[in-house]
């Protein structure tokens, strides 16, 4: 995913254990003009126990939305023009205020629910030094004291839809975030001016929490307002005057998502009644500006672009809500990285990274279901929505059998299958993952079948056939590569002379971009932000490369000095730098140029690091917490993520043949081929074995499919078996 441009007006002594507070006391809140006050109608939603979130109807009507270039303290791009007559057509509610910290937890305890910072166990945050992703921060531990009457921040896109969800099944009401234009007619509230109080800054005291004389006094440099507002970080919610809709907060506190994708110059074609945005995008919207922001960013018409994914679920990010009665209009499924469960190659990020890594395994193995299979099976699990799918093949070899099992007893739901016979080394088994995303999967087998089926029921909504449909030659291991989603995008690698890559439409298959290249590599593609440009990153036979997931074109190549290497292990992202890892080419991380609202990025040829010693035919290393562990002839080795200098290396038999890796919460999980599974610390002085469990006793046992941990289950694909193991 893109990366949103980095805020420039950042706190500078924002400490996770420190105990940083307000500079002074909250500003009692401020009436409602009293022209105003009479003819607002509220209503209060209670989803249960204490909790109430009140929301003030806001009329039908007509306004300006966008600033004109002339308008002072504007910020000098044209993400903001031209200035157009908007409609918003039908009456509808919205917050009085940001949600609150306890109004969250109210959701959170109610629901289990994790959010985007809390599974990544970090966000973006002031870590005593630097602007960096900080452990252990999320919006229960912001850096600053915050009270329930806050609003709740570090905050990503997914998690505000997550709470628009339960407070849609809660209340029966249609609970969404506003529409951009939405959101600017609401904060207006019938004024043309840059500010709620006009177009200077002395007059907007008691008005907004934003960068002021406060918070230069202990960040110098700061572009502030000239007066005080009482708060160095956020403020309880209301601590402000109201504008003439009786909304609170809508300028400062706290930046807002809003429900539309983001483009420059969406403005330029945008409709004129209830816009709704561009219909896809990389970057959402987000409005209002936040305790830190200067008098550019902190206008009616000031708009941002920012990663839905989390990357910037930091402490300026938070929502309010709306009740909205537009019929076409629904509430977006989850950002493809933030799929709940493990719906993908190596889980929702294709990272290999869980927050449900346990921090002990039990002294034995104990399974809550064991379901036989045909056939063996290389394919990868794939759990979501309490469904479990994966590939195997009938006894006598002659078809492809997709099953879907009941998560939690393992009973068989539906199977789709269909003729695949030839021979092929390693079996002639599918070896994809399925891909699971907004309910539907998707099923790629060995011989280029790739099917679109219903998740609930196993009915094929389209299909294709790589070879015969793009004419390429089937590789001598089959099609390996996993189909990667990209927004409403379905790219696989038949390897055509003129559709080496290709993407369909993922709800029809449709063929949307062929790309002209090399025949098929074996390593699932990888989609990736580097230096601001979106990227699908991938291997042919010849090269490894990257295109623009929009067109379909090229953007480079790279070609590596040592030939013959299979290109099996999947590349991987390291912020803007790429990890590869291959037999004749060993470890080697690669940097890039250009930036990407140029649309110049190129990969450095020359690698800025490499370490010959870990050469991977297979296995795909995990980078986790600064470090990346791989197995490779008899060692497990451990890497420094950026210098890829040698931290420790353990011998063990166990890391002689194909392993899996799943990272998080401090620790490393390693599934081996005979059956072992192994949990070391995630540590970079030494290696230390936490637990080791053997599954399946003096019995023997092959394991070459990667498999999928969910909460306190590991559901594992042997040749013979599909197995849920708990972790408790």
């Amino acid at each position: 995913m893109p990366q949103a441009p980095r805020f420039q007006y950042l706190f500078i002594s924002l400490l996770l254990a420190g105990t940083v507070t307000s500079a002074a006391e909250t500003p009692p809140p401020q009436e409602i003009h009293a022209d105003h006050k009479q003819s607002l109608e509220y209503i209060e939603l209670k989803p249960g126990g204490d909790v109430t979130l009140k929301l003030v109807k806001v009329p039908a009507g007509k306004f300006l939305m966008g600033s004109d270039p002339t308008q002072r303290f504007r910020v000098p791009d044209d993400r903001e023009s031209p200035q157009h007559e908007v409609t918003i057509s039908r009456d509808f509610h919205i917050g009085i205020c940001e949600v609150t910290r306890g109004q969250f937890a109210a959701f959170v305890d109610a629901t289990g629910y994790l959010t985007q910072a809390e599974r990544e166990n970090r966000t973006f945050a002031w870590n005593g030094h630097a602007w960096d992703k900080v452990d252990g921060a999320s919006w229960k531990k912001v850096g600053f004291d915050q009270t329930d009457e806050h609003p709740v921040i570090c905050i990503s896109f997914d998690d505000a839809i997550a709470f628009c969800r339960w407070l849609t099944t809660k209340t029966g009401r249609k609970i969404m975030l506003p529409t951009e234009a939405q959101w600017e007619y609401a904060a207006r509230s019938s004024t043309t001016t840059a500010f709620p109080w006009g177009d200077d800054l002395e007059n907007g005291k008691g008005w907004a929490n934003a960068a002021d004389d406060t918070a230069r006094k202990q960040f110098r440099g700061w572009r502030t307002f000239p007066w005080a507002d009482g708060h160095v970080f956020t403020a309880p919610v209301a601590s402000y005057r109201a504008n003439a809709f009786g909304l609170y907060d809508m300028l400062g506190n706290v930046w807002e998502w809003t429900c539309d994708w983001y483009d420059k110059d969406y403005y330029k074609r945008a409709p004129n009644i209830d816009p709704q945005g561009p219909t896809s995008g990389t970057q959402r919207v987000i409005r209002g500006g936040s305790w830190m922001s200067s008098p550019p960013r902190c206008r009616l018409s000031g708009r941002l672009p920012n990663n839905p994914d989390g990357d910037y679920c930091d402490c300026i990010a938070g929502f309010r809500i709306v009740i909205d009665t537009d019929p076409s209009r629904a509430l977006p499924p989850l950002s493809l990285s933030n799929r709940p469960d493990w719906p993908d190659w190596r889980g929702p990020q294709r990272n290999g990274i869980s927050h449900h890594v346990p921090a002990n395994l039990p002294e034995t193995a104990k399974f809550l279901w064991t379901s036989k299979t045909t056939g063996p099976g290389h394919s990868g699990v794939t759990v979501a929505g309490g469904r479990v799918l994966f590939a195997d093949k009938s006894a006598d070899e002659k078809n492809d059998v997709w099953r879907c099992l009941d998560a939690g007893t393992g009973k068989e739901l539906w199977t789709l299958a269909y003729t695949a016979e030839g021979r092929m080394d390693y079996t002639n088994s599918p070896r994809a993952t399925p891909v699971v995303h907004d309910g539907m999967a998707y099923l790629l087998g060995a011989f280029g079948h790739l099917h679109c089926v219903n998740l609930e029921t196993g009915n094929v909504l389209w299909k294709k056939h790589l070879m015969d449909d793009f004419g390429g030659d089937l590789p001598d291991w089959g099609m390996t590569a996993t189909p990667l989603l990209v927004d409403d995008k379905l790219i696989v690698n038949p390897g055509a002379k003129d559709a080496s890559l290709v993407a369909l439409d993922r709800k029809t298959g449709e063929v949307l971009w062929k790309s002209p290249g090399a025949a098929a590599a074996y390593a699932s593609p990888i989609i990736n932000n580097f230096n601001g440009q979106p990227l699908v990153v991938a291997y042919d036979a010849e090269s490894l490369g990257a295109w623009d997931p929009a067109t379909g074109a090229r953007v480079w190549k790279m070609i590596p000095e040592k030939k013959g290497d299979f290109n099996v292990p999947t590349p991987i992202a390291l912020g803007d730098k790429l990890l590869v890892a291959t037999e004749n080419n060993s470890t080697r991380l690669y940097g890039f140029t250009g930036k990407g609202h140029q649309g110049t990025v190129r990969i450095v040829q020359q690698p800025e690091h490499c370490f010959d010693d870990l050469a991977p035919d297979m296995i795909t290393p995990v980078a986790y917490d600064g470090m990346l562990f791989c197995p490779h002839n008899s060692y497990l080795y451990c890497l420094d993520a950026k210098t890829l200098k040698l931290l420790w290396q353990q011998r063990d038999v166990a890391f002689d043949s194909y392993c899996s890796l799943v990272a998080g919460n401090g620790h490393v999980m390693i599934l081996t081929l005979d059956g072992e599974l192994l949990l070391l610390r995630a540590e970079r002085m030494a290696y230390k074995q936490v637990a080791r469990l053997s599954l399946f006793g003096s019995r023997k046992t092959q394991i070459w499919s990667f498999p999928a941990l969910v909460k306190d289950h590991l559901f594992i694909r042997n040749e013979n078996s599909v197995n849920c193991l708990l972790l408790r």
